[in-house]
């Protein structure tokens, strides 16, 4: 198991989710602003489709957003934000990315997990 992460790891292009508290539990509610960032280690620019989509367990797609980018050469970058407010259903969802050269072979993807929690009190509808 751990060569198949050192292999990942040491991908010469890579997706990547960077964002604060990944293994921590988010409030269902939350507004999650999750960065995407491309790491690119060839001598080139490359083009790129990027499809991301969060999932529950059973592969319902819950959100998802495809857009183009180009990552520059020997570079790592931030390419986009993940714009996702947990649902009301507590749970773990499965947040997926992938990003494929134009008219090219190379491919990359990368998968995390939130757990969305329950919150402590009910959202109320009535004012006291």
């Amino acid at each position: 198991m751990n060569y198949y992460f050192y292999k990942r790891a040491q991908q010469s292009l890579a997706i990547s989710f960077a964002y604060e508290r990944a293994l921590e539990s988010q409030v269902s509610g939350k507004r999650l602003q999750i960065p995407l960032w491309i790491a690119n280690e060839y001598r080139r620019k490359v083009l790129l489709d990027v499809h991301c989509e969060i999932l529950t367990p059973k592969g319902e797609v819950v959100w998802n957003k495809s857009f183009d980018t180009e990552a520059s050469a020997d570079t790592s970058q931030q390419v986009g934000v993940v714009n996702w407010v947990t649902p009301e259903t507590p749970g773990v969802y499965i947040l997926r990315g992938r990003a494929s050269e134009r008219g090219g072979d190379l491919t990359t993807t990368n998968t995390t997990y939130i757990k969305v929690a329950p919150r402590v009190f009910a959202k109320t509808t009535a004012s006291c």
